[in-house]
């Protein structure tokens, strides 16, 4: 067994998780590539054929409402295509990300693939229940003077987790998170808060030349008399527009990875098993 893999079965600070979510997936690309590429490559290169004719009816930046207004029906299915697509990936994305990380944290010497890929779809059905669920809760929560919406965030962030994990259906996976955050709520906030901002930044790094080619090309069209462009089939633009998309939908990967490190840190603080994995190990090599 390879003594310098990552035990994911122990506690962790915010530095930790971020630390080790990245070390893991260095180690790990290659084995999790190939489980996406067999389950969420399609809604992913739907997602980007959906993103490309919506930029090239709205290459302003206001693609969505200058479909609608124009009526283009392949523009207007475009839209709906994106949504179908993206609420795939998302689903299996997640689910092949942490049924493979189930695995990885047994301490087997190989993942078995073709396992991971037949159980992430059948994860991905779950997690589309309750997804759905947990949409219905945040949705009651927030119009309860908004507080609450925010509380059942953070038990529905675990308890989504915990369902893979563990194997549980959709209500005893709701009421795991809430066990899960018991005395950690403000903690697993911050940590989900900032793990959000760093990913929000990296995401936004990457749309500055987007942002950038758009803001030069208004500028030169303004100062052409034509005032703000809005419209138009840019080819640059729409190819700048599809490869930032792209970006942003595989950093969903890198969220999927912090988000399984902090079910692993709540869940050894609660049961220690890592703990007693670790014990056991040191008992039968002392056999």
């Amino acid at each position: 067994m390879d003594t310098n893999r990552i035990s994911l079965r122990s506690e962790r600070e915010l530095g930790a998780i971020l630390s080790d979510g990245f070390t893991f997936l260095k180690e790990n690309i290659k084995p999790i590539f190939r489980i996406l590429y067999k389950t969420a490559l399609l809604p992913f290169l739907l997602l980007l054929v959906a993103v490309g004719i919506t930029s090239t009816y709205g290459s302003g930046g206001s693609g969505v409402i200058l479909i609608l207004e124009d009526g283009n029906i392949l523009a207007g299915l475009s839209i709906v295509l994106m949504l179908v697509a993206g609420l795939a990936y998302n689903l299996l994305t997640a689910s092949a990300i942490w049924e493979f990380m189930k695995v990885y944290g047994r301490d087997v010497h190989e993942v078995d693939e073709k396992q991971v890929v037949r159980q992430t779809f059948k994860n991905a059905a779950k997690l589309l229940g309750f997804s759905f669920l947990a949409f219905i809760i945040l949705v009651l929560g927030f119009m309860l003077f908004v507080f609450p919406g925010i509380y059942f965030s953070v038990p529905l962030y675990v308890g989504a987790v915990a369902m893979i994990m563990e194997n549980r259906n959709l209500s005893a996976g709701i009421s795991r998170g809430f066990d899960l955050i018991k005395g950690q709520w403000w903690v697993t906030f911050g940590t989900i808060l900032v793990i959000f901002i760093i990913l929000g930044i990296i995401s936004f790094t990457f749309q500055i030349p987007m942002y950038a080619y758009l803001m030069l090309k208004n500028l030169v069209f303004s100062e052409e008399g034509g005032g703000l462009m809005v419209a138009g089939k840019d080819v640059i633009w729409v190819v700048i527009s599809v490869l930032t998309n792209a970006i942003t939908y595989l950093l969903y990967i890198v969220h999927m990875v912090f988000a399984g490190l902090v079910y692993f840190d709540l869940d050894e603080q609660k049961s220690s098993t890592g703990l007693f994995d670790e014990i056991e190990k040191l008992e039968k090599a002392n056999e």
